[in-house]
C-alpha cells in the first residue's frame, strides 16, 4: 500500500525526520521510497524499502485473548519455565498473497506454521520490556508457509531473565494474531 508522498522536507538532519503523509493503517504492509538533495544541487538515486504495521490498539488485536500455561508454578526445573501452545486453523482455496503472525509476549517466543519456522529465524531474540509495563510485540512474514486447506500454528512462550524477580516465578504467557490475505479469483 502507498501512504502518500511526505513531500520535500529542507532540512540539515540526515535521520529522524517524521513521515509526515497520510495516517497509516494497522495490520498492513507498505513500500517506501527515500531520496535526498544536496545544498549543490545532487540528488541521490531512490532507497526502495517496505515494513508492514501491526495492531495499533485493542481493537486491531480482533479479540485474540492472552494465553497462559495451565500450571502456574513454575519449579527449579527450568524445563517448565515455557508453555506450548498450538491452534488448527482452515483456510480456503486460492493464493495467499499475505500473511502476518503479530505475537506478543514478554521474554521470548518462538512460532511455526505447519511445523516450519518463518525465514527470518528471530529464535532467541527476545522483546524485553520493564516488569509491570507494556508487552511488546513482534511481527513475522508467515505468506510462505500457510497454505489452502488445513493448517497449523505453534507457540513457545519463555523466560529468560531469571535472575530478575519479576521474571523468575512468572507463568509464560502470550498473545498471537494471525493475518492472511487469500486471492480466491
Amino acid at each position: 500500500m502507498d501512504p502518500g508522498d511526505s513531500g520535500q522536507v529542507s532540512s540539515s538532519v540526515s535521520y529522524g525526520i517524521e513521515y509526515a503523509g497520510a495516517p497509516l493503517e494497522p495490520n498492513t504492509a507498505y513500500t517506501w521510497t527515500a531520496e535526498w538533495w544536496g545544498s549543490n544541487g545532487g540528488q541521490s538515486s531512490r532507497s526502495v524499502g517496505q515494513f508492514d504495521t501491526g495492531p495499533f490498539d485493542e481493537a486491531d488485536w480482533h479479540g485474540a485473548q492472552w494465553l497462559a500455561a495451565l500450571n502456574d508454578t513454575i519449579s527449579n526445573d527450568r524445563s517448565q519455565e515455557r508453555a506450548q501452545f498450538r491452534a488448527d486453523f482452515t483456510l480456503p482455496e486460492g493464493r495467499v498473497t499475505w500473511a502476518r503472525a503479530h505475537v506478543a509476549a514478554p521474554g521470548c517466543h518462538h512460532i511455526e506454521v505447519n511445523g516450519r519456522v518463518p525465514s527470518v529465524d528471530r529464535m532467541g531474540v527476545c522483546v524485553f520490556r520493564e516488569p509491570n509495563k507494556t508487552v511488546l510485540w513482534q511481527t513475522h512474514d508467515v505468506t510462505a508457509l500457510v497454505q489452502p486447506g488445513a493448517n497449523a500454528v505453534g507457540l513457545l512462550a519463555g523466560h529468560v531473565l531469571q535472575s530478575h524477580p519479576a521474571f523468575s516465578k512468572a507463568t509464560p504467557f502470550l498473545r498471537a494474531l494471525l493475518v492472511v490475505c487469500v486471492d480466491n479469483n
